[in-house]
């Protein structure tokens, strides 16, 4: 039995990982941006096969764009509380000897609604470029040709209500591993019209490990220096509102049991009275 280009494919992309830790990268926009962290995307490309998974760690050397927000005085869009990274990096379809692009952007937002305002992730998009194929294609005039397209797998988080990765403004989030994120996929192909719905997937996951991320630096900071980290195992203990709870109890069942014994001595000396 034949094997089919997707797994021999993910089989590749396999290989080329084993035994690899994912790439620590580092990445600024105009300095109001400033990130150290390890990417890794879990994609499934094939709609027939849901057990083929491309695994891909986010290489350190793809390049850095984005945009930063407007200073207040200059907001004017709803929008301009937002910062976007830009991550694009390409390899190569042996079968044909053609680059294949990869593009993952994280868009960061501002809540400066609330008394202590925070940042944090509010999207995910990607786009990735699985392998060239040939098709026949009929023009208008009935003839027929073969023309060469790329297969595509977009993904989207679309807007993320509760931010992800929740930091005060003026610090860095530092995390070990954040966790999994999933993104709805599709599959296209560059024959399709523009705008056309593709084939569902399923869900393409997304991790981050070793993360340093400060986003809406302020101007004056110098580059290449993180802000006051954020740890994200730190957690608030459970311990001080159990003794807190604990004594309150104790207080109130002291008072109560202080009432009862005054009431009854109050009863024991109305009935020696009489």
């Amino acid at each position: 039995m034949g094997l089919s280009v997707w797994t021999i494919l993910a089989v590749a992309v396999s290989l080329s990982n084993f035994g690899l830790a994912a790439n620590v990268g580092n990445w600024s926009v105009d300095n109001c941006i400033y990130v150290e962290m390890a990417l890794n995307l879990n994609i499934f490309p094939d709609p027939k096969d849901k057990n083929v998974t491309i695994t891909v760690d986010v290489p350190a050397e793809a390049l850095g764009s984005g945009k930063c927000s407007e200073t207040s005085e200059n907001k004017t869009k709803p929008d301009t509380d937002s910062e976007i990274l830009n991550l694009q990096w390409e390899d190569t379809d042996k079968v044909v000897n053609k680059p294949l692009n990869r593009y993952l952007n994280l868009t960061f937002k501002m809540n400066d609604t609330v008394p202590s305002p925070f940042y944090g992730l509010y999207r995910l998009d990607g786009y990735y470029e699985t392998r060239y194929f040939d098709k026949n294609i009929t023009d208008d005039s009935g003839n027929t040709s073969v023309k060469q397209f790329i297969e595509y797998v977009s993904f989207s988080t679309y807007k993320i209500i509760n931010l992800e990765f929740p930091t005060p403004v003026n610090m860095t989030y530092m995390c070990q591993n954040v966790g999994v994120i999933s993104m709805h996929s599709e599959l296209h192909d560059t024959s399709e019209a523009q705008g056309a719905s593709g084939e569902m997937l399923p869900n393409v996951t997304f991790t981050a490990t070793n993360v340093k991320l400060n986003a809406f630096r302020p101007i004056n900071i110098t580059p290449g220096d993180f802000q006051t980290f954020l740890d994200c195992s730190a957690r608030p203990s459970d311990v001080v509102p159990i003794i807190v709870g604990c004594a309150l109890a104790g207080t109130v069942l002291l008072v109560l049991v202080a009432y009862l014994v005054g009431r009854r001595r109050n009863r024991a000396a109305g009935y020696q009275s009489v």
